[in-house]
């Protein structure tokens, strides 16, 4: 009489098609031999034994996938990573666009200071942010910062030569002014949204689909609103360039 109560040896190592195949075939010979002796390729039970043994390995590589994205070292699917890395303090940034250098003159009359000739300030323009060029292919850039023509730092230097000069003296009555300026690609877009009551955490989506950044943020009143590292944040520093004299 068959001993169906004796111990059965189970490994739970082998995960692979063919290992559990292998164990299942092992498994049924030496505990239903009795009810179980066709182990042909082509018998219903062999079948039966290998869509066993395929939901087997389909489960085992779900399981072991979902433990991999468990941790941060091993996790690979795109969210889990953005979530680990806020969980530490990173800022996964989403879309890059390209980017780049372009060169801008401007040229303007000269002056007469300390005995020299300068160009005169006056007359020196601002190119304003977000100002417009476009690519050979048609790409649109844009410009990141405003662009002081009269100013002159060590980040955003600018190159003064002569442009036209008198007949009579040689000396230069215009000057054309060169500086650099950091181009990105793409377009900056407007949208507006009514907010009547109040809302805690409100989402906002916005209609482009296509979105690398949110520049600024802007309320009916002319306030702006910044992205703060914590909501308890009350100061924000933002950069401006000087245009007064310096007063000693």
């Amino acid at each position: 009489m068959t001993d169906f109560l004796k111990t059965k040896s189970i490994k739970y190592l082998n995960k692979d098609f063919q290992s559990l195949k292998r164990d299942l075939i092992q498994f049924s010979q030496a505990h239903h031999s009795g009810v179980f002796q066709d182990f042909n390729e082509s018998s219903p039970g062999m079948a039966i034994l290998e869509l066993q043994a395929y939901i087997g390995d389909v489960l085992a590589y779900y399981q072991d996938t979902q433990f991999e994205e468990l941790k941060q070292e091993s996790a690979r699917q795109i969210q889990n990573v953005v979530s680990f890395s806020k969980q530490i303090g990173y800022r996964p940034s989403g879309k890059r666009a390209a980017r780049g250098i372009e060169t801008f003159f401007v040229e303007v009359p000269a002056t007469t200071a300390n005995g020299k000739r300068i160009p005169d300030d006056l007359y020196t323009p601002i190119l304003r942010a977000n100002a417009q060029v476009q690519g050979p292919n048609g790409t649109i850039f844009e410009t990141l910062e405003d662009v002081y023509f009269s100013a002159s730092n060590a980040d955003s230097p600018r190159y003064v030569t002569g442009s036209k000069f008198d007949n009579t003296t040689g000396l230069p009555t215009h000057f054309a002014i060169k500086k650099d300026v950091s181009i990105i690609a793409g377009e900056t877009k407007t949208t507006s949204v009514s907010i009547s009551t109040f809302e805690q955490f409100k989402t906002i989506e916005l209609p482009d689909s296509d979105v690398i950044e949110i520049l600024s943020v802007v309320d009916s009143d002319g306030e702006d609103w910044y992205e703060v590292e914590f909501l308890a944040q009350e100061t924000v520093f933002d950069a401006m360039t000087n245009v007064s004299d310096d007063v000693t």
